[in-house]
């Protein structure tokens, strides 16, 4: 079980409650992705015809907070 809590921003200091989260209950993987980041996986998509299975290892890769800028760094060289 994983959730995806997509938001305009978080505020800091939520990496202890993710850990509190997963380590404590069934839930695996808990990633707090910007809506910014969200229209840039988007558009990364669409432009390069990425497959879902890219873009779900992507979101895993990238931690517990998923900026618009950790979006750009991991997919501007595809």
């Amino acid at each position: 079980i994983g959730f995806l809590i997509i938001s305009n921003s978080f505020k800091p200091g939520f990496d202890s409650f993710i850990n509190e989260i997963t380590w404590k209950t069934d839930i695996k993987r808990f990633s707090l992705l910007s809506s910014e980041a969200l229209l840039h996986l988007l558009a990364y998509k669409i432009k390069d015809q990425l497959p879902i299975s890219e873009i779900i290892d992507a979101i895993i890769s990238l931690g517990n907070n998923i900026s618009a800028q950790d979006i750009i760094q991991k997919f501007d060289d595809v």
